[in-house]
Parts: structure tokens; sequence; C-alpha cells
């Protein structure tokens, strides 16, 4: 008997990192933080606290405005804390 998995859905922060082709390993190292930090920001167990020069960083990275970043954040937290 096979076992397949349906794909994981990303959405908010995930989504932001996956569609420009950034592993959570390389934003990490970009942003100087550990990857269990990027891992717990997708999961929505913590919110980032960046300095000006991490969040002017991530917005390059992920190619996002600050406001795409705020609501990519903010759709992390209510999806993960209200499932569907």
């Amino acid at each position: 008997m096979v076992f397949t998995l349906a794909p994981t859905e990303a959405f908010g922060i995930q989504a932001l990192r996956r569609n420009v082709g950034v592993t959570q390993e390389q934003a990490a190292r970009t942003l100087d933080i550990a990857v269990s930090t990027v891992r717990n920001w997708e999961a929505g167990r913590t919110t980032p606290t960046l300095t000006f020069t991490q969040t002017r960083i991530l917005m390059e990275l992920y190619q996002a405005s600050i406001t795409e970043l705020e609501n990519a954040f903010a759709e992390t937290l209510t999806r993960t804390r209200n499932p569907e």
C-alpha cells in the first residue's frame, strides 16, 4: 500500500519566502538569525522583532513591501491560530 501526502499549501510569510525561491536556511543566514526563528514565524509561534536594517533586508529578500510583510505575518497568525 502506498500513501501519498497532499502538498502543503503555503500561506502568509511562508508563501512570500517560497515565491522567491528562498529556503528557511538562506533567509536565516541573510538576516543573521537562527533557522528556528524563521520556522517559528512560519508556524505562527512567534512574530519578528527585527531591526530596521533586518526589516529592509527581509523586504528585499522576499521582494515585498512593508505592507505585504505585515499582511503576510497577520495571515500566518490568523490561519495558524484559527485553522479552518
